[in-house]
């Protein structure tokens, strides 16, 4: 899933020392970057053909940049638009930071690092009332590492509208109280397997967990019917340092999530047989 790949990237460049290592790690080769004497091109952006993932791209002396999302998402008029929408704005927002970048490098003399973006959706369920996504980030602007962050989408298919994962439930604080203790446990956890019991001995479980607005609310569908897991990402910096990277925790659909659903879509749960206790 992509969210999890740039998960991993966010692990992978933690040894960087420079620019150029950064670059490797992100998948973009500076010297690849560099465009040709006749000067490098827009990657041509048609729309995807159905049934395809859709794949805004381009590739020029400042920048590569890249914005996908999945065919499920492409069929889904509103939807489609709403992904079109979001890549056009981070492509003009990118390009312009990249070429204002290698226009002043070139005024004060000094090496410009091409930049890089890559963003991408993947589907986490596809249900009968809804089409979750979940989404990963990395950005690179020529400072000595890079970026990664997550984010979220929520189709509801009824409503044929945008909706936050929140909102499925009874309240923000309902939810809150369904996965906090969860949350907050299996992250201590995580985090004193990546660094070390000693570093996280005696820290307050609840005061370093993060709130769960600062997190990417992920709604996940195993069994292909239902929603039966909630992932939390916590991007670098979130949970902890940048060098620990990002965080995911899956929280199964149990009693206490269920209980905080809101009556009228209890039915895209995992019913209280199947979910885990």
């Amino acid at each position: 899933m992509k969210w999890m790949v740039l998960a991993g990237v966010a692990l992978a460049v933690m040894g960087c020392s420079s620019a150029n290592e950064m670059s490797d790690s992100i998948g973009t080769d500076p010297a690849e970057a560099v465009a040709s004497e006749a000067g490098a091109q827009d990657i041509a952006d048609p729309a995807a053909p159905a049934g395809e993932e859709r794949t805004v791209e381009v590739k020029n002396e400042a920048i590569t940049f890249s914005y996908s999302w999945p065919a499920p998402a492409q069929a889904i008029e509103g939807l489609n638009a709403e992904l079109e929408a979001r890549a056009d704005a981070a492509k003009a927002e990118y390009l312009g930071y990249a070429e204002n970048a290698k226009a002043d490098a070139e005024t004060g003399d000094y090496t410009f690092m091409p930049h890089s973006y890559d963003a991408g959706w993947e589907v986490a369920a596809d249900i009968s009332d809804f089409l979750s996504l979940g989404g990963g980030r990395s950005t690179y602007t020529g400072g000595a590492h890079g970026n990664s962050d997550y984010d979220s989408l929520l189709w509801d298919k009824t409503a044929a509208d945008l909706i936050e994962p929140v909102d499925l439930f009874t309240s923000p604080t309902s939810f809150r109280q369904a996965v906090r203790e969860f949350y907050c446990s299996r992250l201590m956890d995580a985090r004193a397997e990546r660094i070390g019991k000693e570093m996280v001995r005696g820290t307050d479980i609840y005061e370093s967990c993060p709130e769960l607005s600062e997190l990417a609310i992920v709604m996940v569908s195993e069994n292909g019917e239902t929603f039966d897991r909630i992932d939390m990402i916590a991007a670098p910096y979130v949970a902890g340092s940048y060098a620990e990277g990002s965080y995911t925790v899956e929280m199964p659909v149990d009693s206490a999530v269920r209980y905080a659903v809101k009556p009228e879509y209890k039915d895209a749960f995992a019913p209280a047989s199947s979910a885990a206790q």
